[in-house]
């Protein structure tokens, strides 16, 4: 194996102990965690005959005094070996293969492993780590939630239906992009479906949420009020534009986003509302009930211009999750007509993983350019609350 994919699979290896075993531990903390671990899996993979034989000691020491437990070398050493399955496993489990195929594609190519081997590998590595997303303790803290759905068709008895995907992402205080939870609803639209998505980001940690990005989705206000009463609701201003290209004649909607298009760069939340307002009203007699859909919601279109005009344009719309559903929806497509609903929620949680431990294990660049406004707008939310 090339020293740069052992390195690799290493990193992998050792982020993915961290934040299981020492979610708790500070940045510093955890950089030396890391770097601790690092010389310990440099040594294991030098010396395994002589660290995985009968050895049963409670801890090694390295450079004199700093230690590593027996237990985290088990870790250490059950993660790499299965790790070195991880890429080829997720990436034939993307493209849809079966149990039955993937085994047939290890035997095929010679690598090393049977189907026993193979079933515990995908049980921990996908099964068991799906157990532990969806269940796992998130921020009390969140400057913003975006909120996005999709629909896929899943096979169910020999028929296709449709299910509903709800995808909630947070940015906490330090400013760290991730994905809080995950939902299949298996009757689109059904009332419940914030109560009970609410509820488990509630009994999972979250406590305080400043401001919650979403398209118009039925029922989730009444919801807000129930878990996240403080935090503002700021409707997708890209979804409203959408809407007008549907109800509006073409001369219409040109001029109508052109105008506002002009009302997104308002010096403040209030002239926006008197702006937008008045456009409103200025269309009323040839789309009556599309104004009087939107007027009362006006507030919510235009919750961003409360915001400073850096972060303004990271708010307005739900574009941060929508990404993250485009991707999923590119991932599955491949499956045609012939998607379970198990193989959906598995492609959902490998792809979210995925990003999880490798594109958004920093913090978001737009929103850490924007760190002092948001620790500032958060103090001034828990003051006022």
């Amino acid at each position: 194996m090339k020293p740069e994919y052992i390195d690799e699979i290493k990193k992998e290896a050792i982020d993915r102990i961290i934040e299981m075993y020492y979610g708790n531990l500070n940045p510093q903390e955890k950089a030396e965690k890391f770097s601790l671990l690092w010389q310990v899996f440099s040594i294991i993979i030098d010396n395994k005959e002589i660290f995985f034989g009968n050895r049963t000691s409670d801890n090694f020491s390295f450079n004199g005094s700093r230690k590593i437990s027996f237990e985290d070398y088990m870790r250490i050493n059950s993660i790499f070996e299965k790790l070195q399955y991880t890429n080829i496993i997720e990436g034939l489990i993307e493209r849809g293969y079966s149990d039955e195929e993937i085994e047939n594609y290890i035997v095929n190519v010679n690598l090393p492993g049977d189907k026993d081997a193979l079933k515990e590998i995908i049980a921990e590595r996908v099964n068991d780590g799906r157990d532990y997303f969806k269940n796992r303790t998130i921020p009390e803290d969140a400057f913003v939630l975006f909120i996005d759905s999709f629909r896929p068709k899943v096979l169910k008895n020999g028929l296709s239906r449709e299910v509903i995907v709800y995808l909630v992402m947070g940015i906490d205080l330090l400013c760290k992009k991730d994905i809080y939870g995950y939902y299949i609803c298996q009757e689109v639209g059904k009332q419940d479906d914030f109560r009970n998505i609410f509820k488990d980001l509630v009994e999972r940690g979250l406590k305080n949420v400043v401001l919650i990005v979403s398209d118009d989705i039925p029922y989730i206000k009444e919801e807000m009020r129930n878990f996240f009463s403080k935090a503002e609701h700021q409707l997708c201003f890209s979804h409203l534009q959408i809407k007008i290209k549907n109800i509006m004649k073409n001369e219409d909607q040109k001029v109508f986003i052109s105008e506002l298009n002009k009302i997104i760069k308002s010096a403040s939340f209030e002239n926006g509302i008197v702006a937008f307002s008045n456009l409103l009203e200025r269309y009323r007699d040839k789309y009556p009930s599309f104004i009087d859909d939107i007027k009362p919601k006006i507030e919510n279109y235009l919750c961003f211009l409360k915001y400073s005009e850096k972060l303004r344009r990271h708010i307005f719309t739900t574009k941060p999750v929508e990404d993250v559903i485009g991707l999923i929806s590119n991932k599955i497509s491949c499956f045609g007509k012939n998607l379970d609903l198990n193989s959906l929620d598995i492609n959902i949680f490998v792809q979210i993983e995925g990003l999880r431990l490798k594109k958004w294990r920093r913090p978001d660049r737009a929103f850490l350019l924007n760190r002092d406004e948001i620790l500032h707008i958060f103090n001034v939310f828990l003051m006022n609350g």
